[in-house]
């Protein structure tokens, strides 16, 4: 019998592949579970952002003046900007426009005044103010800034300084 045309693993080096890839495995799950809520978050702030741009153009194509404010159940604003938000006529009794239901609980926060308002120009002026996303940790994990044109800037977790990232404690 020829050695070198049979080729096979043993069962040694079996258990060595097994265990070096439950160890990849192990090692590599919790970085997935970071990745996924990382996505998670991206995706909730793009959402959050073209939403704020579509009511300034909104406002602009119509020439109309509309508010934007939190709403969990799209018919009327509750403030409950991480259930959803709501689109709706000057009118406190204006018909809703749009309106964008969140599926998943985020704790996401508005510091400014109730609603925003943007102008038949597309101006904010009262309304600005900054959108937090807070994580699991206590963290901030991103903030929209919207000024009073009307634009939207935003950034990340780690460029917002210590000071305040109190925002997320406690709540």
């Amino acid at each position: 019998m020829n050695h070198m045309t049979c080729r096979a693993f043993s069962l040694l080096e079996l258990l060595c592949c097994i265990a070096l890839l439950a160890l990849l495995t192990a090692l590599a799950i919790p970085e997935l579970a970071a990745w996924v809520e990382r996505s998670r978050h991206e995706a909730l702030r793009n959402e959050l952002v073209a939403f704020l741009k579509s009511a300034r153009a909104y406002s602009i194509e119509h020439n109309h003046e509309v508010r934007l404010c939190g709403s969990s159940q799209g018919q009327s604003c509750d403030d409950a900007w991480e259930r959803g938000w709501l689109l709706r006529h000057k009118d406190a009794d204006g018909s809703p426009l749009l309106f964008n239901l969140l599926t998943s609980g985020h704790r996401l926060y508005w510091s400014g005044s109730k609603q925003i308002r943007f102008q038949a120009g597309g101006l904010t002026p009262v309304s600005n103010g900054t959108f937090t996303l807070c994580n699991e940790k206590e963290e901030v994990a991103w903030r929209v800034i919207l000024n009073r044109q009307g634009r939207v800037r935003s950034e990340t977790g780690q460029a917002v300084p210590p000071a305040n990232q109190t925002v997320c404690v406690g709540k």
